[in-house]
């Protein structure tokens, strides 16, 4: 019993350990996305002081230009706060959550920095999903690793679309992340969710073992099969609460 209870603190401390090392990557990317709303209020006040000075039948023209610097730091804020409640320590907390709000939240953190990367984003969701029973932060970790392997694994592709596909039946809510890229290479299907195996140029290969480790500890499934088109498709399924399965 010890040693299943010391386990299941290495396996949190590691989950917690990936979470900071995607954060420190996207460090650079960060920085610049919060700068743009900044740098928008700083314009957007001097604008208004301008108008100000200029006299009072500029004063609606300078409240709306403040209007405009507000909606701005919101959105800063908004990172901020995302950021915060993704990397901090804390213990899990299961709890029902709209899982396309999960989806959105994780995706606007995933595609930080990667508007340069040309890639075509779609999210495809049936209406009226149920909420499942999840820790969040975690499984959106899975997300923002899913997300990201696909849109690396498009880099150089003609064609670079990625579309997020997000349902419920047969008692289980699921979640496909489909991409156009080069697939997974020969010899990698047997031994791409352990520990180290990656078959990128740099990285350490633990996101996808990770990924699965939160996902069955959920009592779901993660796997992945091949794009017909061209490309992978991971799909992640999670059991509904009883009274939404039912």
């Amino acid at each position: 019993q010890e040693t299943e209870r010391r386990l299941h603190e290495v396996q949190a401390d590691l989950i917690h350990v990936s979470r900071l090392s995607a954060m420190g990557e996207l460090a650079s990317a960060l920085a610049h996305e919060l700068n743009q709303p900044l740098t928008a209020i700083g314009n957007y006040l001097v604008a208004a002081q301008q108008l100000i000075e200029r006299g009072p039948e500029h004063v609606q023209r300078a409240s709306d230009v403040i209007g405009k610097s507000i909606e701005q730091a919101l959105r800063a804020g908004q990172i901020i706060r995302q950021l915060r409640s993704f990397i901090q320590k804390r213990e899990v907390e299961r709890a029902p959550a709209e899982i396309d709000k999960v989806v959105d939240e994780a995706s606007a953190l995933a595609f930080i920095g990667l508007k340069e990367k040309g890639v075509r984003v779609a999210i495809e969701r049936q209406s009226n999903l149920p909420e499942v029973p999840i820790d969040r932060i975690q499984i959106q970790q899975v997300l923002i690793n899913l997300i990201r392997n696909a849109v690396d694994a498009m880099d150089g592709q003609d064609r670079r679309e990625l579309t997020i596909r997000v349902s419920a039946a047969d008692g289980e809510a699921r979640i496909s992340i489909i991409d156009t890229g080069s697939g997974i290479p020969p010899g990698m299907e047997e031994k791409l969710f352990r520990a180290f195996a990656t078959s990128k140029a740099s990285g350490m290969g633990v996101g996808l073992s990770i990924s699965r480790t939160i996902v069955e500890a959920h009592n779901g499934r993660l796997w992945f099969e091949a794009n017909p088109t061209g490309g992978a498709i991971f799909h992640m399924a999670l059991p509904l609460s009883g009274e939404a399965a039912a």
